[in-house]
């Protein structure tokens, strides 16, 4: 949902922009990141890795919300084969 309230003021400190958001079958870019997402998967699942698997896939989703030139994000939630963690603000 979008909505920019005519009247003065610049674009992004009047714009309020708020939605719902998935990001499914993400990868890291930074490889060390992703190695590190690897690697929680592996422990939480309690099954080592084979040599060269491919990486693990994650999952997020959440609730952003932005006003006066600021984002919030709530209702975090991050998935990955074996564990989930679910941040609520």
């Amino acid at each position: 949902k979008a909505q920019l309230p005519p009247g003065p003021g610049k674009f992004l400190e009047k714009l309020i922009f708020e939605g719902d958001f998935g990001i499914g079958g993400g990868r890291f870019t930074n490889p060390h990141t992703q190695f590190k997402v690897d690697q929680l998967s592996e422990k939480a699942s309690g099954e080592p890795r084979e040599v060269g698997a491919e990486t693990v896939i994650s999952d997020l989703k959440g609730h952003f919300a932005l006003m006066h030139g600021m984002a919030r994000l709530s209702n975090l939630s991050f998935r990955v084969p074996g564990a989930s963690a679910l941040i609520t603000v």
